[in-house]
């Protein structure tokens, strides 16, 4: 029996794929992130706004346990509710965590751009404005942490859980624990990312 080679590709050739592939892997996480449902809770989505300022779109998550988290890898999956639309954004930051009881801020920027309230920019995954209505899975290890389902997300501020109640993965359900964070500051509708948020009325 003649053994044939693999490949009959000259070296000078297999070099300069290899590297293109090596390339292409560059951005992925080596590991995914095992965590339990409920570990992380969506808290705070913030999208296009009527007027441009400096506070940009983003989606916030809290760290509901007592242990700080690690999101390389973590997934949130963003589906229209009429079905014309669906995006990823996966966390590729391999030194990004979040502590216990404290927040994430996943942000519509550039890493080179990203303002300080942003912990993660994710322009290179999804640059397009989040979906006025929507869900949003958070997902890691393909198990689904939390989902939320959202309707008229606000052009003049956030929509945030109600910062009078206990989050977490179940409370977040619930679409009646949403509002409006329609304070103005300065001249612009911030919400509080970052930060536990205000009392809905």
């Amino acid at each position: 029996m003649t053994v044939r080679p693999r490949s009959s590709l000259p070296l000078a050739t297999l070099g300069p794929l290899l590297a293109l592939l090596a390339a292409s892997c560059e951005r992925e996480p080596l590991d995914c992130t095992r965590l339990a449902p409920g570990d992380l809770a969506l808290s705070e989505i913030r999208g296009e706004q009527s007027a441009e300022d400096s506070g940009g779109q983003w989606i916030e998550l809290y760290n509901t346990t007592d242990a700080a988290i690690e999101l390389s890898g973590v997934t949130l999956r963003l589906l229209k509710l009429d079905g014309s639309g669906e995006a990823e954004i996966r966390i590729r930051d391999l030194g990004l965590k979040v502590g216990p009881g404290e927040y994430a801020v996943l942000g519509r920027f550039d890493a080179a751009s990203a303002p300080s309230h942003i912990d993660y920019a994710f322009a290179d995954d999804f640059d397009s404005d989040l979906y006025p209505d929507a869900v949003i899975e958070v997902i890691a290890c393909a198990a689904v942490v939390d989902r939320v389902v959202y309707h008229n997300l606000p052009q003049a501020g956030t929509l945030a859980f109600d910062g009078g109640r206990a989050l977490t993965a179940e409370a977040n359900d619930d679409e009646a624990a949403w509002c409006t964070d329609d304070r103005l500051q300065g001249t612009s509708y911030w919400g509080t990312p970052g930060e536990s948020n205000a009392t809905c009325d």
